[in-house]
């Protein structure tokens, strides 16, 4: 504003305030047997500007992925799975009410055992046992990206990689047990050729990426 030679000016703040609640964004979650998870939401307006304050609804459809509590705190099964669409939250702004799921993917947690099959086996000189391998978590659920390193008691005879077939024969030979439950690693066939020795033992030991290996032998 200009009054004869004086020029005046004022300033005014304005705030352009996010339109209504338009979408809200919920992501999938992937954890271990057992294992925690915090959920956690975005919700914006049409044009994708941020709303914050909003009370979400927290709620889980698929009661085998685990438990939720109701700030969305989930704690998952012990048994690995997936479980699409387990968790669905409902966000309300006004009369706006809107939804979104997030899927859940329970994995095995560290490695924790590992079993032979068959754990016992007497054999005459010069005759072969076939062995399978298993590792597992302390759940039981089968661990699939693990290393199996085979070895043999010197007296017992080497043994030789191979035999693929040997984890669905196994798989049909053994009844329906905890241990019939886990796949198997790669099988190995054990030549027992020894003279002096009544018995003797075969050893498997197993390793994850970041995990110390374990071992177990059978007689």
């Amino acid at each position: 504003m200009k009054v004869g030679d004086t020029t005046l000016t004022a300033n005014v703040d304005i705030t352009v305030n996010p339109s209504p609640l338009d979408k809200i964004t919920l992501a999938d979650v992937e954890l271990p047997a057992s294992g925690q998870h915090q959920f956690t939401f975005s919700a914006a307006d049409r044009y994708g500007n941020p709303l914050d304050g909003l009370t979400p609804e927290w709620t889980l459809e698929d009661a085998t992925a685990g438990s939720l509590s109701s700030g969305g705190m989930l704690t998952a099964t012990k048994k690995a799975g997936s479980h699409p669409g387990a968790v669905p939250l409902t966000v309300t702004q006004g009369t706006v009410v809107k939804t979104a799921t997030a899927s859940v993917n329970v994995v095995p947690a560290g490695l924790d055992q590992i079993f032979i099959a068959p754990e016992n086996t007497q054999l005459g000189i010069g005759k072969s046992q076939q062995y399978v391998a298993a590792a597992a978590d302390k759940y039981g659920n089968r661990i699939s990206d693990v290393t199996i390193t085979w070895s043999a008691a010197a007296a017992a005879g080497p043994c030789r990689a191979g035999w693929r077939r040997a984890a669905a024969r196994w798989r049909r030979a053994i009844p329906a047990s905890p241990r019939a439950r886990w796949g198997t690693g790669a099988p190995r066939r054990c030549t027992h050729a020894t003279r002096r020795r009544p018995s003797s033992t075969a050893r498997a030991t197993t390793s994850r990426r970041g995990s110390p290996g374990r071992s177990n032998g059978g007689t």
